[in-house]
């Protein structure tokens, strides 16, 4: 996957592009054209940094930036925090019980269609073995 950097209605920039005539359009659109990925000049404003101990909280997706800006005046709004916390650490714990109790019952499941297989098994031989007689 690549981050163009395009999100909602925000603008895209674009080098080289060709203009649909009006045979081959494809709406009603007053100007169709057609781009390659790589004419998308959104992708010069990706921020190559890295998520690092420094600057865990940074918005280093750029196409996100315009959610995170609107979440951040959705949490003021309410009188909460414009920087989300992290997740009480019990949600992942909870979650890693869960993955675990699965885990488990799986496991029991297979141990269960083995013993299942081994007495088909012994089944067949014991009616193989009644019908040479």
């Amino acid at each position: 996957m690549i981050d163009h950097n395009l999100v909602g209605m925000g603008g895209v920039k674009i080098g080289k592009y060709t203009e649909r005539d009006t045979k081959t359009r494809k709406t009603h659109s007053f100007l169709e054209i057609d781009v390659h990925a790589e004419d998308i000049l959104n992708t010069r404003e990706i921020n190559p940094e890295r998520i690092t101990p420094h600057n865990k909280n940074a918005n280093l997706v750029q196409s996100l930036q315009l959610l995170w800006e609107d979440e951040r005046n959705r949490r003021k709004q309410v009188g909460l925090d414009s920087q989300p916390s992290q997740p009480p650490a019990t949600q992942f714990i909870r979650e890693q019980q869960s993955q675990d109790e699965i885990e488990r019952a799986m496991f029991k499941r297979v141990e269960e269609l083995q013993e299942e297989l081994v007495i088909a098994s012994q089944v067949r031989i014991l009616f193989s073995f009644l019908t040479t007689f």
